[in-house]
């Protein structure tokens, strides 16, 4: 079968299924496909609900849910009768389902990441290169080819203006932001050295301590706080703001006037990379090349380890092999973390913030 350029994709469904951690990546994707051809794509689980990165979607994409049986998903592709579909997962696993009910619908456009000697036939796209390009990058690459044209320029999605209206943040003293998801594999590798970096953030500025829980477990936040608050010292106690498991709009509105932001929390971490908030990323069994938050604002930590990166996808089952588990994490050190927040809130310092600590 021989690939034809998506020129008039008529009504399209777009499924990622990556992560909702990494979800705000594809917002350059619809910001590319809105442009292109102005109008939004029907959408599919690209995150959950009511979540923090579907505040930048909701002008470029029409939801829908999406069925999980073979046969359901045939029906819901002849019923809706789609032109085009787009799968936005480098995982071909993932989306094996979805491509035989899209071929056997006769689905006219179909495209997405995919090796290209898949005996099937159908499997039009890029390869994905896990080495070498941001998943971003790949993404706007992807566009480009399927599309036939460049890309004019790039820019940030923008958050609608009823979103950025209602997220107008209380504080005026300057703030960092630590922030961490308590079922991140990373949390319990990097908790004890972020207990001794708001410590340490504290003495020059305030803090706002984010706690999440992406199952609602309220216990698992409060016990995390409790935690943080043990080793706490009286000045970081008074200085420190803490938002237990945040609404989506708390959240963008603690982040449009934050100084930096770390942690362990991902999805916190690209949304603020695309709000340009300057942040430093921890990378231990992923690939920061390809993973990391998308902004010139961001620093990603990394070790030296040879078996590093263990993973190729978010969410990939991660097996160590380092004598020590995680090192690649546990090494470093709030020490190191306050260095690098310092040194970068003070390289931006003439384009965004007034104040350095």
């Amino acid at each position: 079968m021989r690939f034809r350029r998506i020129r008039y994709p008529g009504k399209t469904l777009v499924v990622s299924l990556l992560q909702k951690e990494y979800a705000p990546f594809t917002a350059y994707f619809f910001k590319f496909w809105h442009e292109r051809f102005g109008e939004p794509p029907f959408a599919a689980e690209l995150c959950e609900k009511d979540s923090l990165s579907q505040l930048f979607f909701s002008r470029l994409i029409i939801p829908m849910e999406l069925p999980a049986r073979f046969f359901s998903l045939w029906w819901f592709l002849v019923k809706n009768r789609f032109k085009t579909l787009v799968v936005l997962n480098p995982e071909l696993k993932a989306s094996r389902a979805l491509r035989w009910a899209a071929f056997f619908a006769r689905v006219e456009n179909r495209a997405g990441f995919a090796p290209l000697r898949s005996v099937t036939g159908f499997n039009l796209s890029l390869p994905f290169n896990g080495e070498n390009h941001h998943y971003v990058h790949q993404l706007k690459l992807f566009f480009e080819y399927i599309t036939g044209e460049k890309t004019p320029s790039w820019s940030e999605p923008e958050l609608p203006k009823s979103v950025a209206a209602a997220t107008q943040h209380r504080i005026d003293e300057p703030y960092g932001i630590i922030a961490l998801e308590v079922s991140d594999a990373l949390t319990p590798h990097l908790t004890p050295q972020l207990q001794k970096l708001i410590n340490l953030a504290t003495r020059s500025l305030s803090c706002a301590l984010i706690l999440r829980s992406s199952a609602g477990a309220d216990h698992e936040v409060k016990a995390m706080a409790r935690a943080f608050s043990e080793v706490m010292t009286e000045r970081a106690l008074a200085k420190t703001e803490l938002l237990l498991n945040p609404t989506p709009l708390e959240i963008v509105a603690a982040l449009q006037n934050a100084l930096w932001v770390t942690g362990a929390d991902q999805e916190l971490l690209n949304a603020a990379a695309l709000l340009s908030v300057p942040c430093v990323a921890v990378f231990g069994p992923l690939n920061e090349r390809v993973w990391q938050p998308f902004s010139v604002r961001t620093r990603a930590l990394t070790g030296d380890f040879s078996c590093r990166p263990c993973t190729a996808f978010p969410g990939s089952p991660v097996l160590c092999t380092n004598p020590v588990p995680w090192a690649c994490v546990k090494g470093v050190s709030a020490e190191l973390l306050w260095a690098n927040l310092v040194s970068l809130n003070k390289l931006l310092t003439g384009s965004r913030n007034k104040y350095v600590p």
